[in-house]
């Protein structure tokens, strides 16, 4: 810092390094880069945030259905359970995207659909009719050639919940 150490001292300082980068010895510098992103870890991630998001939405009784039991146990510290495939990705969506949808067509994909940005969740729908592996099927059956899953759904859309909603436990029997 020019204003805190004498001039000279600074002069001196600067040449010294100059001298170690023109005429110093060169090096070998070997390291290994770990990465901390885990793919795997992401989609748990994902599927937590949905679910959550089902949750204050929809309620305790749409929550608390033994259908999502397997994600109950996936989002656990330290849990090894694993999830079928039940979440997508779509660069094509706006990252802004916050959606809840209750599908209803076409029936094999019957589900509670969170899209998050590029990302969709399918969560088991309110009658039970799938369990997870069984959506996970429905999806992977209309998979094309090149990967993609085209998808076309209709349903009831749920608001995005900012407060806890719970709109399912507020409904009158």
């Amino acid at each position: 810092m020019p204003k805190q150490n004498h001039p000279d001292i600074l002069d001196a300082h600067v040449s010294e390094l100059r001298a170690a980068t023109d005429g110093g010895e060169t090096a070998e510098l070997k390291f290994k880069i770990n990465e901390r992103f885990s793919p795997r870890h992401a989609d748990i991630s994902w599927v937590r945030s949905a679910y959550l998001a089902a949750f204050s939405a929809l309620g305790w009784s749409y929550i608390y259905r033994s259908a999502l039991d397997p994600i109950r146990e996936q989002i656990k510290p330290g849990s090894s359970a694993t999830l079928p495939p039940i979440i997508g990705f779509n660069r094509g969506h706006g990252a802004d995207i916050r959606q809840i949808m209750i599908v209803q067509e076409p029936e094999e994909l019957s589900s509670v659909v969170v899209r998050i940005g590029h990302y969709t969740v399918f969560l088991p729908d309110l009658w039970n009719t799938r369990n997870l592996e069984e959506l996970a099927q429905s999806i992977s059956r209309l998979r094309a050639e090149d990967g993609a899953v085209p998808l076309s759904m209709n349903g009831k859309i749920v608001p995005w919940p900012t407060k806890p909603m719970y709109a399912l436990d507020t409904l009158t029997p």
